[in-house]
């Protein structure tokens, strides 16, 4: 019986030793570094904040949704961590800022801000639920549970047997549209939010000592005319004299430009290329670019 109980107990912790060796090799959660896994980004960054401080050896920060997490790592060479995630809300940015602050004891030098239109609707408002600045944390005991569960090595094996390469023709030279009922309910249902000043000035108001530089990022023209057929240009001309408004240092790579009207800068509508993104984003974050940003820059109608 005995010999029998130390086989199981030994089977078990053999287990549990290859699972959380595994798990910490291809690290899915983001405790240790980054890695290419995407479970729900929002939690990796903030994960990778908490438990190993990666983010505090940046002096600048990037915050975004998945157009400006197009950017991914290439950031980190400009000396910016990317705190970017699918389907952000800029609501949602002010928490993960006092986190940077708390844990890493410094204010960012310079705070990027990737602004999208959609998400200056209260719609898109009303559908994000934000915890306390304190609650965001993992203890250490759930930090542990999760590297050696099994749903890790799911994870893993999900990412990786369900990986894909892009196959889009990046010389294309046509748009496609290819999340139309998305948009038909995002634009159905828009209407403009009247709190985005105050988000915007709150934002800046938690990291008082930092340069803020917000930029509203492209969608491809065919998606721009989507928009205006749902007669939203009034909304759209009201969010970026917002935005104009709201920072002393802003940029605008929305609407009708060569930016937007060039198919093969696009992987699909409403997403550059990576490498698009990379080289027109580029001249926001070092002088050493060969894209001209100039012609984007906003400047604000705020009467003095």
């Amino acid at each position: 019986m005995k010999s029998f109980l130390f086989a199981l107990t030994s089977t078990f912790l053999c287990c549990m030793t290859l699972v959380g060796l595994t798990s910490y090799h291809f690290d899915p959660f983001w405790y240790h570094a980054p890695s290419e896994i995407e479970i729900n980004r929002r939690q990796q960054k903030l994960n990778l904040l908490v438990s190993s401080k990666y983010p505090c050896q940046f002096n600048h920060l990037l915050f975004g949704s998945s157009r400006s997490n197009r950017l991914r790592f290439t950031t980190e060479k400009y000396g910016i961590f990317n705190f970017s995630f699918n389907d952000a809300h800029p609501s949602e940015y002010e928490n993960f800022l006092k986190s940077y602050i708390h844990i890493c004891k410094k204010e960012p030098k310079k705070i990027f801000i990737g602004l999208d239109f959609y998400s200056s609707s209260t719609h898109r408002f009303a559908n994000i639920n934000i915890p306390e600045f304190e609650t965001l944390y993992l203890t250490a005991n759930q930090r542990i549970r999760n590297q050696l569960s099994l749903s890790s090595l799911k994870f893993i094996y999900d990412f990786y047997s369900n990986k894909t390469t892009r196959s889009l023709d990046p010389n294309h030279n046509e748009f496609k549209f290819t999340h139309k009922q998305y948009y038909e309910e995002v634009y159905g249902q828009y209407k403009f939010n009247e709190n985005n000043q105050a988000i915007f000035l709150n934002l800046q108001s938690a990291s008082p000592n930092s340069e803020f530089i917000a930029f509203v990022t492209p969608i491809s023209s065919l998606l721009f005319e989507f928009l205006i057929d749902k007669g939203l240009l009034n909304n759209y001309h009201r969010f970026i004299e917002t935005v104009a408004n709201s920072f002393s240092n802003s940029y605008n790579f929305m609407g009708l430009n060569e930016i937007t009207q060039t198919p093969s800068n696009f992987d699909d509508e409403n997403h550059l290329t990576r490498l698009d993104a990379e080289r027109i984003f580029c001249g926001l974050f070092t002088t050493e670019c060969s894209y001209n940003i100039n012609n984007y820059r906003l400047n604000s109608t705020k009467q003095n």
